[in-house]
C-alpha cells in the first residue's frame, strides 16, 4: 500500500520487515529472529558477495538495535511513516527543519530518543555527537530568549554546549549536571488558556488567571520531564560518559583495594606488636627467675617445664590461687576476702572437731600457723 511505496521511494525498509517478525512479535522472538538473520547475513559467511552481505548486516543490527531496546521500540512504532519517509529526527514532511519551540509543540525532542536518529560515534555530519550539538543548541537558545525577556537584560545566558569526542569529562559532566538539574526561567505564557484581557469582570479575571497558572505548571513540568528523560537517554549512548564511568568505578576498585591492604597492614602490625609483648612478657619471666635463682638457690636453671611448678609455692587452697612472689602472698594474707575465708575455714573446723578438744586445739594451732 502506501507506506510500501513510501518505503520504496526512500529506499528503506520496515525494521520488521527486516528481522522478517510481525509488529506484535515478542522480544524473545525479535532476539531470535536477529540471531537467525545476523548468521546469515554475517560479512565473514558471505566473503563472495561481500558488499551486499555488508548492506543487509548494518541495516539488521540497526533493526535489532531499535526493536530489542522497549523506549525505541515505542518510538519507532508511533513514527514509522516518517523513519520509511527517510526523515531525520527534527523534520517535517517537507523535509525542512522545523522551528517551532514553544515546549516541544513542534520540535518532538522524544523522536531523538533512538538510535535511529544518529549515525555513528564520529565528529560527521548526522553523527552521535552532530545531532545532539545541534538539537541542545536549539534548546539552549529558547532558555536564552527567554531567560533574557524574564531578568530583563540582554547579555547572553551562559549554558554548557554538548561538545564533541574530544571534550574532556570536566565539561561533559558540568553539560549533565546542568541539562540534569535544569532550573528553567521560561515563563510558560504561551499555555494560557485565557486571555485576560477578555475577562468580564475581578471574579472571572481570578479565576482566569488560577487557570493560567495550572496550564503553565504543567507545561513546566512538562517540559522539564521531556529534558529529563532526553538526557538520561544521551548520556546512555555518550561514550564519553562510559569512559568516566569505567574509569571511576576502577578508581573506586583501587581505592578499596588499597584500603583493604592498610588493613591488612594494620593487622599484621597488630601481630607482630602482640608476639613482641609475648617475647618481652617471657624476657621478664625469665628475668624474675634468674633473681630468684640468685637470691633463693631453690631453681634448677636447668628443668623449664618442672621449673615454672616449683615457683608457685605460694599457694591458698581456700582462695584457690597462686602467687610468684613473698610479697603478693604476704598482700593477699591481708586482703579481705582471705580473712573472711579464714575465719570460716576455722568455724567449719571447730564444728567438725567439737567432740575431740584436745585434737581442735591442735587443729587450730595449725590454722594458726599456716594463715599466721
Amino acid at each position: 500500500g502506501e507506506i510500501a511505496n513510501i518505503a520504496l521511494m526512500s529506499g528503506r525498509r520496515c525494521l520488521y520487515e527486516v528481522l522478517d517478525v510481525e509488529r506484535d512479535a515478542t522480544p524473545k522472538d525479535i532476539k531470535k529472529a536477529y540471531r537467525k538473520m545476523a548468521l546469515r547475513w554475517h560479512p565473514d559467511k558471505n566473503q563472495d558477495n561481500l558488499e551486499e552481505s555488508e548492506e543487509k548486516f548494518k541495516e539488521i543490527q540497526q533493526a535489532y538495535d531499535i526493536l530489542s531496546d522497549p523506549q525505541e521500540r515505542s518510538w519507532y512504532n508511533g513514527h514509522r511513516e516518517a523513519f520509511l519517509r527517510g526523515q531525520s529526527a527534527g523534520q517535517n514532511q517537507e523535509g525542512s527543519e522545523e522551528t517551532g519551540f514553544d515546549a516541544f509543540e513542534e520540535l518532538d525532542v522524544r523522536q531523538y530518543m533512538t538510535s535511529g536518529a544518529f549515525k555513528g560515534f564520529g565528529s560527521g555530519h548526522g553523527s552521535f555527537f552532530d545531532v545532539f550539538a545541534q538539537l541542545f543548541e536549539r534548546i539552549a537558545e529558547i532558555e536564552r530568549r527567554e531567560a533574557n525577556i524574564e531578568i530583563k537584560e540582554t547579555k547572553t545566558v551562559a549554558i554548557p554546549t554538548f561538545g564533541g569526542p574530544q571534550t574532556d569529562i570536566i565539561e561533559t559532566k558540568r553539560f549533565y549536571d546542568f541539562w540534569g538539574g535544569l532550573k528553567t526561567r521560561r515563563s510558560f505564557s504561551f499555555c494560557d488558556k485565557w486571555r485576560l484581557s477578555e475577562a468580564p469582570s475581578r471574579k472571572i479575571r481570578r479565576l482566569m488567571e488560577q487557570e493560567n497558572k495550572k496550564m503553565r505548571s504543567k507545561g513546566r513540568r512538562e517540559y522539564l520531564d521531556a529534558i529529563r528523560e532526553l538526557v538520561s537517554f544521551v548520556r546512555k549512548k555518550d561514550p564519553r560518559w562510559a569512559k568516566y564511568r569505567e574509569d571511576k568505578m576502577k578508581a573506586r576498585q583501587k581505592r578499596e583495594l588499597e584500603k583493604k591492604l592498610e588493613k591488612e597492614a594494620e593487622a599484621k602490625k597488630r601481630k607482630e606488636a602482640r608476639a613482641r609483648g609475648k617475647i618481652e612478657e617471657q624476657q621478664r619471666m625469665n628475668e624474675v627467675l634468674e633473681e630468684r635463682r640468685k637470691r633463693y638457690g631453690d631453681v634448677d636453671p636447668v628443668e623449664d617445664d618442672d621449673t615454672q611448678t616449683e615457683i608457685k609455692i605460694f599457694e591458698c587452697f581456700l582462695c584457690k590461687k597462686s602467687f610468684k612472689s613473698q610479697n603478693q602472698w604476704k598482700n593477699h594474707e591481708k586482703s579481705k576476702k582471705h580473712k573472711q575465708k579464714v575465719s570460716k575455714a576455722k568455724k567449719q573446723a571447730a564444728k567438725k572437731n567439737a567432740a575431740a578438744s584436745s585434737t581442735d586445739d591442735s587443729l587450730m594451732e595449725q590454722l594458726d600457723d599456716l594463715f599466721r
